[in-house]
């Protein structure tokens, strides 16, 4: 990741170094990174292919075909380096958690333990 454009399995180690127990289902499809967040949200970083590659759009799938690609004001769209899929993923787990709300998250988190 030393400034080459990131491919679909450096996005995946992101994912899982930023999120850690609370992802699952993480896998590669079609050149995407596909997750589910707190046993509860299912999210993409899809490649925007723009120019030489490596920008990576998010999204965080709802019913009816429905896709979030902005929270609070920012796009998802259109991350190249490493701090700004970073960025993104820790919008998109404060997003997640507020919807969540602090009970569930409480179980889940007992459930779902750091590794030590």
């Amino acid at each position: 990741m030393n400034g080459q454009p990131l491919e679909a399995i450096d996005v995946a180690r992101l994912v899982r170094e930023h999120f850690g127990p609370r992802v699952s289902h993480l896998s590669l499809r079609d050149g995407s990174v596909v997750f589910v967040l707190y046993d509860a949200f299912s999210v993409a970083a899809n490649p925007d292919g723009y120019g030489t590659g490596g920008h990576w759009g998010f999204g965080i799938y709802l019913p009816n075909h429905m896709t979030l690609i902005e929270l609070f004001g920012e796009k998802l769209t259109i991350k190249t380096t490493r701090e700004q899929i970073v960025a993104a993923l820790t919008l998109i787990d404060r997003y997640a958690r507020l919807r969540l709300g602090s009970e569930y998250l409480d179980v889940f988190e007992l459930s779902h333990p750091a590794p030590e």
